[in-house]
């Protein structure tokens, strides 16, 4: 993995757990547009948070490993599969902020949007890095 690689899978575990944190808190994302429902998301909000706050934290802690090949292969197949989980329960949050932050309150969808695209985003990139770079492995 070259240094790119490694600062862009830095950037996603530090965003995941900054976004995990940020809804655990409710210091970022508001959910007033819910009127008299508020409350009631609590409850899947807080599995989103506390898993990407654990992915984020795993993703940080295998960046240092990687000694011998047999090693070096395991933490590829894990960084691949927790960035796969972390790709995925972005999704549907990015979707849900789409449908329901925009058609109620379009800055507080703006606001919801970011750090989800921003994730998805760095994730893409690290993804394409990753092909590029065993692609040229391979040509030489």
């Amino acid at each position: 993995m070259n240094k790119y690689g490694v600062y862009l899978l830095a950037a996603t575990s530090l965003l995941s757990v900054t976004i995990g944190i940020c809804y655990l808190s409710g210091f970022w994302f508001s959910f007033h547009f819910l009127g008299s429902e508020v409350g009631s998301e609590s409850g899947t909000i807080g599995i989103f948070a506390s898993v990407s706050v654990g992915l984020g934290i795993v993703l940080l802690a295998t960046l240092p490993l990687r000694n011998d090949k047999q090693e070096a292969r395991f933490y590829r197949i894990l960084r691949a599969a927790l960035l796969s989980i972390l790709f995925l329960i972005n999704i549907p949050a990015f979707f849900l902020w789409i449908g329901f932050g925009f058609i109620i309150s379009f800055s507080e969808g703006i606001k919801g949007l970011i750090p989800h695209v921003m994730i998805l985003a760095i994730i893409i990139m690290y993804v394409m890095n990753s092909a590029n770079t065993k692609y040229s492995d391979l040509t030489r």
